[in-house]
């Protein structure tokens, strides 16, 4: 994320769940702040991924970046 954030390049960051992709994010956004690069960022992750810690934790790093949490509601098919 650092490397093509440096490069001024978009990045997508998938995986298999449970390998840590919300904490990596956490950290990511910690050391954009540590260097003053507070943006444009924009975050997508589905509702049920994130733990009710996470949420927390996400909650807070975005209320220094000036930023909002949006939860969709679930659509049925």
């Amino acid at each position: 994320m650092l490397e093509s954030s440096k490069k001024g390049k978009s990045f997508l960051l998938a995986d298999s769940p449970g390998l840590g992709k919300t904490r990596q994010t956490l950290v990511y956004l910690c050391i954009q702040y540590q260097h003053n690069q507070k943006g444009p960022l924009f975050f997508v992750a589905p509702n049920e991924r994130i733990l009710d810690s996470q949420e927390s934790d996400l909650k807070a790093i975005l209320a220094v970046f000036h930023a909002n949490c949006y939860k969709a509601m679930p659509i049925s098919c």
